[in-house]
């Protein structure tokens, strides 16, 4: 809910460029815009890449189903951390996930055991209120060593706990990114300790990890507010606001010191927010010398009459020499110098605690649901994030890039860049400061603008308006404006209710509540003329109104009555302040966030009062109008069941269903619940209606009771947020008055009256924007006083999920990773120079599309739609909405001619009689025109009108799609092979044809042709037997040769006549598929006699069953000239020129066919349809019809296509001009009435037989035509059209002419008013003598106009005989001068430090620039030992430029140290000698030769050195030694040699054996394989080994004991016998 008020920090590179396209500007220059600005969006987010987060579109109510989530607090704690808890807690329940509370932070974690809790819904109940966090938090030792992780991973894994959300600060956010890191390598030491098994691992292989910051300081890059910043600021502000008192009472100074030891913004948001005279922070420490400023300062307050000061200390403020600076110290500096009584109040802790605001509830609310989402949503890819809020919306940014960008602020201070440190806190933090600036430490200047600047208050008072107002004053007042108050509204500002309004006359009003200048809710449209007269009375240049609805409504009813009171042409700006943020063009408005911490606090006091007693439901009432948002968001502050509005509608059945909901979760732990309803949210549900009806359903169960919460919502003191949202709209409200009173001051005069010129300054979504009020029209419900559609309504959802409702949320509308550190500011020069490069890029980029987009503008608007600045007749009347007045005496004497131009009203008001106006009017009349019926369908039929530069002028067009309407439909047919069969059927096809068209009409004519494919090769065969029958072989039919096309019969009303030259067709044959079409078609479109179409609605049928031949086709067979679209048919009706010219093209075909009104109708077979109808979408007027594979179908595919065709109806223009504009306006009947303005051509669709549709055509003339022109307008397919000629109204014709008129003092010519002179004679009225004198002024001017362009006296004055006559605050002999327009710096005129004095500044002492930006002092430039820049810069508007080569706020650091001091240490080494020879290289630095080289970090093959730089002093030290000698390269290069020979010739050998090896396989296996062939006794080469032995002394028989031996495979029996 927090957006620039209280830092919306925007994180896109560039800028956003929001340029309102005028109402009547032409459509074609608003339509260029529009795309222009697609492009250049286009662009840039194609150089700024963003990564996003992509959202599953899986049931949110499933996504957390099996998986645990564990929520913990860490650091210090914040109020709304209990919120984020319950978020988390119960938004992971919905999901379906476990959640398991973390007690004491990380030493839970590390504990384990009963501080790691399941968490239920219950548990996290009535914890919304309360501040500090219910589950503890501590800063754990433990956790930062690795063991203690290591437990911590053992308890989570035990859990199966795999996704963690931690709120904390930066360092609790970079340990939980630590143990994310870690999560891999701490599971696989648990696995080896034997402490989880693998499974376990597996199943928790990574750990997510989201943060939510809670810090009390907002020290966290990368979000605009973190949980308890904003309850912080309340209890400062609550004490602010008790000393205030106090300290009025007796004249006393009070230094209050707050928290914020590294960050300063509740410092400086505290100071804007009580009106500070001085704020200490430590991103920017005070100038030196900033005592004697500081006690000045405060002198001047109690000069002008303050009764107290106020000075706000951080507790990390220090001085530029880094010393601290305490609220003690600044005590006794103001006590010696001024004498003040002074008290310091040191707040400390009580800043932490207490009741959470509304803010922070919703705050922690929302991020609690982001950040379960972005958890269940993460991948192990997904890095680590934080969800941050911008603006009003929920963002998430990589943790680390937050961390990091967080760290470079400490740095940008530790080095001294203050300015740098400003903007990397943010844009938000960087406003605050420039705001505080202006506000506390410029003083107003001596020189007036002579600019009266208005300021009211409208409707009912709201805390935060008085903020507003005073921040409004003191800037209009630094600006030199006059400062204007009225009072009572409206009818303050009727009644003359205004006094001027001085610096001290807003003092202390920023905490005040209600409205000090009085406010009524009285509209301006009854006291209109009394306005105007005040406006004149009071010479009131500028209005700032500031209100709810009423000054909306109010503003609007001011820039209508512009074109009657031309007083009212003044710039305005509303400020949107109401306690119901009902205001469209903003989503915040001043007072809604007080009135919405009254109801929250009430309803926390109210829950309370039933606190030990039985459950009770309260019924509230809220204020808000017919706007839900105080009911929505103090239902999500306060933990509301239900909050009914009246944008989301309910009925009984819904009252049901919550009633029902409700006694369920009473009849739990739960003891209280809490309805909220917006006063107007129905008007039969009322309050007391559900009151009675909660207590008749809840008894037995709780009873109810009811409060109406009234008036106290629109009181009290304003909030911090309030007080700082109302100080930044007051500020950048007048500052965007100022540079629009630049734009709108012509000739002496400030006159407004374009819609930008009258705006809504509100917050969108991240930025404040100026939107036109006229443009808001269109979001606006006037009858229930709200927006169409609301921000805030997509929080609803978590409101009802956290009341546990069981409803479905939305994903999609869920936050994106964004990238935070393109922030970054301080960057090594390479990087800086490519960022500028890139940026320059962008910014060019940005100014081409500016440059295009108002040239676009230029020719059809003039000068943005004024009437200033023509001084001639002709000039004025061709410009947007003019008139001239060419009475005698009309102007004052010095007057210039330019004022006789303006608009008619304006003129008449300055007493131009009638007569004397020129303002020709545009005209219109019709000639020839013909009654609409049978015969005429489109009415009108000639038009002639009579235009004026810029102004639309429309006309009615009618069509009446008559019965009866002559058709001719001529038939063209594929006669390909492969149509043989359709042929049979189409010979009959004629009577059928013409039965089914005398349906629709009596009067019908038909005609045939075909088509095959061009006669060359490769389409078909050129063999000469083939030329003569190219059909297939064994096709016994008839088969003609092949043609191109060729036209066989005119349109005939003779059927007979069609059916004897179908019945004498026969089939044809070509090579490829595609066929010729085109051809044919460009052929029957173009040979209107041969055809004969008539001047009737005209059909071709087009049947083929197959593709066609494309345009580059005929390339193929070196057909290279591009069809001509014209009749080549030769007396047999064939096209004799197929092999010249290439088939046509689509574009081709669609041109023809339109210029020719021809309905085509493609019937095609159904394996080709699809090519067909994408063919149809690019020609008008076709149709695609399915035909069946015999063309049996065909009658009936006619008629069906016909009325399809005939009954769509397209209005479009031809041969329209340049410098004219034509759209259209469809009223079709019907219900189908399109009155979208700006199309391109009427259409209508499903238009009926003797149906009448209405269009409207307006026609725009964006230049003067040189002569009468004229264009036609017809319908699509039908030949009727409307001829329409147009002249425009640009030249005068005055016919007053007098020669040696009395005007012109007898010395000229008066015409249309003014004087043209004769020879001799000059001036306005002639009254002056040409002077022959080249020193007079006439001739300096004339030669300055000459020579430079330069208008006579400076374009600020009248020249009257030699003198010049200066308009408005314009003086000077040349009227060139004004104390306005010097240069500015900071948005400020010479940068404060100087004083404007004819456009040139003249700067105070030690100020220099063009806008006296820089100081001429150098103290900041010096380093401790006086040197300037460290030597090696130059010192430039009291800021160091470096060398090339170093960096830094004083030049102290090398780019690139090694590289640029080499030559140093190489020039050392060989001229040690000589030490003064190496002082080029060396520069200043300090070459210093040492031993050893353990600390040298810069080397390469010669050298060994380091650079070591002293900052406090700027000295570099080059400590450098020689590179230690190794082995000798001839030595090592030998070695690498033979090592590699011998290796080689391993490898060789190698590669030889396994070759070898190969070979013995291969023989080896042949030789198996032959053996296998032979058995033993065929094998010739085999003989059996047999061997006997033989023992004489016993010979056995073979069946006795013997031994047996085996020899050759065979078992024999041996002689041998053995003994025992």
């Amino acid at each position: 809910m927090l957006g620039e008020g209280q830092g919306a920090v925007s994180y896109k590179a560039g800028a956003v460029i929001i340029l309102s396209v005028r109402s009547r500007v032409s459509a074609t220059a608003a339509t260029l815009f529009l795309l222009l600005s697609f492009l250049s969006a286009t662009a840039w987010l194609v150089w700024s890449p963003v990564d996003t987060m992509s959202h599953t579109s899986m049931d949110p109510t499933k996504m957390g189903i099996g998986r645990s989530i564990a929520v913990l607090t860490s650091g210090g704690d914040a109020q709304g951390m209990n919120a984020a808890v319950r978020a988390t807690v119960r938004v992971g329940l919905y999901t379906g996930a476990k959640v398991y509370f973390v007690h004491e932070g990380y030493q839970g974690l590390v504990d384990g055991g009963d501080n790691i809790k399941l968490a239920t819904w219950e548990s996290v109940s009535m914890m919304l209120q309360l501040g500090g966090t219910v589950i503890g938090s501590a800063r754990c030792m433990d956790f930062r060593a690795r063991e203690g992780r290591m437990k911590a991973a053992l308890n989570l894994v035990k859990l199966g706990i795999t996704n963690l959300c931690v709120i904390g600060g930066d360092g609790s956010l970079t340990g939980a990114n630590q143990f994310r890191t870690e999560w891999s390598t701490l599971l696989v030491d648990l696995v080896k300790a034997g402490k989880i098994t693998d499974n376990e691992a597996k199943r928790s292989s990574h750990l997510n990890i989201v943060g939510m910051v809670g810090s009390i300081d907002n020290d966290f890059c990368g979000t605009d507010m973190t949980i308890g910043t904003d309850s912080a600021l309340h209890r400062i502000i609550e004490v602010v606001d008790a000393i205030t008192t106090t300290a009025q009472s007796h004249q006393r100074t009070f230094i209050l010191e707050v928290m914020g030891r590294h960050c300063g913004y509740l410092a400086l948001v505290t100071a804007l927010a009580c009106g500070a005279d001085w704020v200490f922070i430590p991103e920017m420490p005070p100038d030196e010398g900033w005592e004697g400023h500081l006690c000045r300062r405060l002198s001047d307050q109690r000069a002008r009459g303050c009764r107290l000061n106020v000075i706000i200390v951080a507790e990390g403020a220090m001085g530029r020499d880094g010393k601290p600076i305490g609220s003690e110290d600044i005590k006794k500096l103001v006590e010696k110098n001024l004498g003040f009584d002074t008290r310091t109040t040191v707040l400390g802790h009580v800043q932490r605690g207490g009741t959470p605001s509304a803010f922070d509830r919703i705050l922690g609310s929302r991020m609690g649901v982001e950040a379960v989402m972005a958890l269940l949503e993460a991948t192990p890819e997904t890095p680590a994030c934080v969800v941050s809020l911008s603006g009003n919306q929920a963002v998430r940014l990589p943790l680390m890039e937050c961390v990091q960008v967080t760290k470079d602020v400490t740095t940008a201070m530790a080095e001294n860049r203050w300015e740098d440190a400003i903007k990397l806190r943010g844009k938000s933090f960087e406003n605050n400061w420039n705001t505080y600036k202006m506000l506390a430490h410029i003083n107003p200047p001596d020189t007036k603008s002579n600019i009266n600047v208005a300021i009211v208050n409208v409707g009912a008072p709201c805390a935060g308006m008085n903020a507003a107002v005073r921040s409004a004053v003191r800037i209009g007042i630094i600006q030199g404006h006059n400062m204007l108050a009225v009072h009572d509204g409206f009818e303050g500002l009727a009644h003359g209710k205004i006094e001027p309004i001085t610096w001290t006359g807003v003092s202390g009003w920023t905490g005040k509540g209600g409205s000090e200048l009085g406010t009524k809710r009285v509209l301006p449209s009854k006291y209109i003329e009394e306005i105007s007269l005040t406006i004149a009375k009071f010479n009131i240049h500028s209005l700032v109104i500031i209100g709810g609805f009423e000054a909306y409504m109010g503003g609007l009813e001011l820039v209508t009555a512009r074109e009657k009171y031309e007083e009212l042409c003044i710039p305005m700006v509303v400020i949107p302040a109401t306690v119901s943020n009902n205001v469209p063009g903003s989503d915040f408005s001043i007072g809604a966030d007080t009135a919405l911490n009254t109801i929250t606090s009430t309803c926390d006091r109210i829950k309370q009062s039933a606190a030990g007693t039985k459950r009770r439901v309260f019924i509230i009432e809220t204020m808000g109008g017919y706007c839900g948002y105080l009911a929505t968001m103090a239902g999500l502050a306060a933990g509301a069941d239900a909050a009914y509005i009246y944008e989301e509608k309910f009925g009984i059945r819904d009252l049901e269903m919550n009633v029902e909901h409700l006694v369920q979760k009473m009849k739990t732990d739960v003891k209280r619940g809490l309805i909220l309803r917006n006063e107007n949210c129905n008007a039969n549900y009322t309050t007391d209606f559900i009151f009675a009806l909660y207590s008749e359903e809840g008894k037995g169960v709780f009873d109810c009771r009811k409060n109406i919460l009234g008036h106290m919502q629109q009181g009290g003191t304003p909030t911090p947020f309030d007080r700082n949202f109302g100080t930044k709209m007051g500020s950048k409200a007048v500052l965007w008055l100022t540079e629009k009173l630049k734009e709108v001051y012509r000739h002496g005069r400030i006159f407004a009256n374009t819609p930008d010129s009258a705006c809504v300054l509100g917050m969108k979504k991240r930025a404040l924007t100026f939107q036109p009020l006229a443009e808001l029209n269109e979001q606006t419900d006037f009858e229930h006083r709200i927006p169409k559609t609301s921000w805030w309504l997509k929080l609803r959802p978590i409101m009802k999920i956290l009341a546990k409702y069981n409803i479905s949320l939305d994903t999609s509308e869920h936050a994106h990773m964004e990238h935070v550190i393109k922030k970054r500011v301080s960057m090594p020069a390479p990087l800086m120079k490519k960022h500028k490069e890139e940026t320059m890029r962008k910014v060019w980029l940005t100014v081409v599309v500016l440059l295009i987009h108002f040239t676009s503008l230029r020719g059809s608007m003039g000068l943005d739609g004024r009437c200033l600045s023509k001084p001639t007749c002709t000039e004025c009347l061709r410009s947007l909405g003019c008139a001239w007045c060419k009475q005698k005496g009309f102007l004052a004497p010095g007057e210039p001619d330019e004022h006789r131009c303006d608009r008619e009203e304006a003129l008449r008001k300055k007493h131009c009689s009638d007569g004397q106006i020129l303002n020709p009017q545009p005209a219109i009349w019709s000639r020839g025109e013909e009654p609409i019926g049978t015969v005429v369908q489109l009415q009108r039929q000639n038009l002639h009108l009579k235009l004026r530069v810029g102004m639309p002028q429309s006309f009615g067009v009618r069509f009446k799609r008559a019965e009866g309407y002559p058709i001719d439909l001529y038939y063209l047919m594929d006669l390909s092979f492969s149509m043989r069969d359709d042929l049979e059927n189409v010979r009959n096809l004629g009577r059928e044809v013409f039965t089914a068209m005398k349906n629709i009409t009596s009067a019908v004519r038909i005609g045939f042709g075909s088509f095959v494919d061009k006669v060359v090769d490769p389409y078909v065969s050129t063999v000469e037997a083939k030329l003569a029958n190219p059909c297939k072989e064994g096709y016994k039919g008839p088969c003609q040769p092949t043609f191109s096309f060729k036209h066989v019969l005119k349109l005939t009303e003779d059927v007979e006549e069609f059916e004897r030259k179908v019945s004498q067709q026969s089939i044809s044959s070509n090579l490829d598929n595609p066929e010729s079409g085109f051809d044919a078609i460009m052929q029957v479109a173009v040979c209107q006699d041969d055809i004969g179409w008539g001047n009737v609605t005209r059909i071709l049928v087009y049947t083929s069953d197959d593709t066609f031949h494309l345009a580059g086709d005929g390339k193929l067979a070196g057909i290279y000239l591009p069809n001509d679209g014209k009749c080549h048919l030769n007396s047999n009706g064939l096209y004799n020129k197929d092999t010249v010219y290439d088939y046509p093209s689509v574009g081709h075909l669609s041109e023809v066919l339109s210029a020719n009104d021809i309905n085509l109708i493609f019937a095609v077979t159904d394996q080709h349809i699809q090519n067909y109808e994408a063919l149809s979408e690019m020609i008008p007027q076709s149709v695609v019809g399915l035909l069946e594979d015999d063309s049996s179908n065909v009658v009936q595919l006619i008629s069906e296509a016909y009325n399809n065709l005939s009954s769509s109806i397209l209005l479009e223009h031809h041969g329209v001009p340049p410098g004219l504009e034509v759209s259209y306006s469809s009223h079709c009947g019907d219900g189908d009435d399109r009155l979208a303005q700006g199309q391109d051509r009427g259409e209508c669709s499903d238009v009926r037989i003797n149906q009448q549709v209405n269009f409207t055509v307006t026609v725009t003339s964006s230049s003067c035509l040189s002569k009468t022109e004229s264009f036609i307008i017809k319908v699509q397919g039908f030949n009727e059209e409307l001829r329409v000629t147009v002249e425009t109204l640009c030249d005068c014709d005055c016919q007053d002419s007098e020669e040696q008129s009395s005007q012109c003092h007898g010395n000229g010519t008066f015409n249309c008013g003014i004087c043209s002179c004769d020879s001799g004679h000059t001036g306005q009225r002639c009254e002056c003598e040409t002077q022959q004198d080249t020193d007079t002024m006439g001739s300096h001017q004339a030669t300055q106009t000459n020579s430079t362009g330069t208008p006579l006296c400076s374009g600020h004055g009248s020249y009257v005989c030699d003198q010049c006559i200066c308009w408005g605050q314009h003086r000077g002999q040349y009227c060139q001068c004004d104390d306005i327009s010097c240069n500015r710096h900071n948005n400020m005129i010479c940068g404060g430090n100087g004083r404007c004095d004819c456009g040139n500044c003249e700067c105070f002492h030690n100020y220099t620039g063009p806008a006296c930006e820089c100081s001429t002092l150098t103290d900041q430039c010096q380093t401790s030992n006086g040197g300037i820049c460290s030597h090696r810069g130059q010192c430039e508007c009291n800021q160091c430029h470096c060398h090339s080569g170093f960096f830094g706020r004083h030049c102290t650091k090398p780019l690139a140290p090694c590289d640029t001091y080499r030559a140093c240490v190489a020039c050392m080494l060989l001229q040690e000698s000589a030490i003064n020879m190496c002082h080029h290289p060396c520069g200043s630095a300090k070459p210093i030769r040492i031993n050893g080289t353990q600390s040298l970090t810069c080397q390469d093959d010669t050298v060994l050195f380091n650079v070591e730089l002293i900052i406090s002093t700027g000295d570099i030290f080059v400590y450098y030694t020689d590179t230690p000698r190794g082995i000798d390269p001839w030595i090592i290069n030998m070695g690498i040699a033979v090592v590699g020979i011998v290796l080689l010739g391993v490898i060789v050998i190698t590669i030889y054996r396994l070759k070898l090896e190969v070979s013995y396989q291969r023989e080896r296996r042949r030789f198996l394989k032959e053996n296998i062939q032979w058995e033993d006794t065929q094998n010739p080469l085999f003989q059996e080994a047999m061997t006997t032995f033989t023992n004489p002394m016993h010979v056995l028989e073979p069946d006795t004991d013997c031994a047996t031996s085996t020899f050759g495979g065979k078992k024999r029996y041996s002689d041998m016998v053995y003994y025992d």
